[in-house]
Order: structure tokens, then C-alpha cells, then sequence
């Protein structure tokens, strides 16, 4: 799909263990979490039009990133990524008003799966399915 940016976050939340009888004695991992948000220009209409329809139906999805220049392979640290599983959970329009330009149109969103690889093999694979 055309996007136009594309900004992950992932979550890997700890929390300090105390005891009573010393602090800090170690960690406690809690769930992970992977969030996105993405802005697509609205010449995109139909593309727009389709992701507009899967936030407001709860609609599952998955996003992939992939390097895609061949000779290049040192610029990424993966091949590909691949976001699983995901829901929108909001959209954001630009302001439109008479100075011109191209409103654009950001989803933000979820998801449950995380995929990571190089030279074809899987090298991160969390989350649930």
C-alpha cells in the first residue's frame, strides 16, 4: 500500500522487584505490545477509501516492510517486518482548508504478531497469532 510514513512502537515493559528485606533484587517482564501509527495522502483515494472502511469495521490486517533494493541489503537491519494481526484503533484526517496542498489521513493501530528476517530467515518472532 502507498504510505507515506510509518512510525512503529514496541513496548517490552519491566517492572522492578523489591522484597522486604532488599530493593531491586530483580525484574518482572510484562506483555509486550506493538502499536504503528501511518500517514497515507489523500490522491490515494481508493487505498484511503479501503483503510477508512477496515477502521470503521474492525477489519484485521497486516502491514510488511520489505528492502527491496537487492544490491543494498547493509541498510536495514532486516530484509522484511512483518506487523500481524493488526486493528485499527484511530483515524486522524488533516485539516483541509483553501491554501491548497493534499490533506493526508493517519491511522494509528495494533497488532498481536511481530515478524523480523533476514536473508530469509525468521530472526524475531513474538506476539501471538
Amino acid at each position: 500500500m502507498p504510505i507515506d510514513s510509518f512510525s512503529p512502537s514496541i513496548e517490552t515493559p519491566h517492572d522492578i522487584i523489591h522484597s522486604i528485606d532488599r530493593e531491586n533484587v530483580g525484574f518482572s517482564r510484562k506483555n509486550r505490545a506493538f502499536a504503528f501509527d501511518f500517514t497515507v495522502k489523500a490522491v490515494n483515494a481508493p487505498v484511503m477509501r479501503e483503510m477508512f472502511a477496515a477502521a470503521l469495521n474492525g477489519n484485521r490486517f497486516d502491514i510488511g516492510l520489505y528492502n527491496t533494493d537487492s544490491d543494498n541489503h547493509d541498510d536495514w537491519i532486516f530484509d522484511e517486518m512483518k506487523f500481524e494481526n493488526c486493528r485499527f484503533t484511530s483515524v486522524n484526517p488533516s485539516e483541509v482548508d483553501n491554501e491548497g496542498g493534499v490533506p493526508t489521513m493517519t491511522f494509528s493501530g495494533i497488532c498481536l504478531n511481530l515478524t523480523a528476517s533476514n536473508a530469509g530467515s525468521d530472526i524475531i518472532s513474538a506476539g501471538n497469532n
